[in-house]
């Protein structure tokens, strides 16, 4: 018999919310107006500051709180606190470079806008121990990268320390997302 240990896992739902998507497309051109911008993983697209924006927090955090509910048994009622978010626009041309977020024990990402061929997540396993044994097995515990294909309106939650990277943009249209990152209060 396998018994398939120390597994982690990503969530996925979907939430339609087209006014907050609009909200956030207005955010993202005001940023940009005001150039609050930074470089972090992105490379050649825009990355906003962390944005200060108390219904766009909201959204976030009732999904987050949605998603646990719908894909996890927590031991007691959680108290979550979204630490920060900011948001991505990656142009043709343009990925995120292989990244955590410390300091958190989730982060996620929501899909405004996603045209076709612009870049999906990628989450790749590392340990220095590893022996790759992905060549040799069909088996998902030996994988050794797991892609995510992008949809729009799609919410995913992970754990803030798995290394995840996105693939470059192909797409003459930008893709558009929010990323974040959780804090569950002990």
């Amino acid at each position: 018999m396998k018994k398939v240990i120390f597994k982690k896992s990503i969530a996925a739902e979907e939430y339609v919310n087209k006014p907050i998507c609009e909200k956030i497309k207005k955010t993202l051109k005001e940023y940009k107006k005001k150039k609050l911008l930074r470089k972090r993983s992105n490379q050649d697209g825009v990355q906003t500051v962390n944005v200060e924006d108390n219904e766009i927090a909201t959204f976030l955090l009732n999904c987050f709180a949605d998603c646990i509910k719908k894909n996890y048994k927590p031991k007691k009622e959680l108290t979550c606190v979204i630490n920060n978010f900011w948001i991505n626009e990656n142009k043709k041309g343009s990925k995120n470079a292989a990244h955590t977020h410390p300091e958190s024990d989730f982060s996620g990402v929501y899909y405004v806008e996603v045209p076709k061929n612009s870049g999906n997540i990628r989450f790749e396993h590392f340990d220095m121990h590893d022996q790759n044994l992905s060549h040799y097995f069909f088996d998902d515990e030996f994988f050794d990268a797991y892609n995510i294909f992008n949809k729009q309106y799609q919410f995913l939650i992970f754990p803030s320390s798995y290394i995840h990277e996105v693939e470059i943009s192909k797409s003459p249209r930008s893709r558009i997302s929010v990323s974040f990152n959780v804090t569950i209060k002990r």
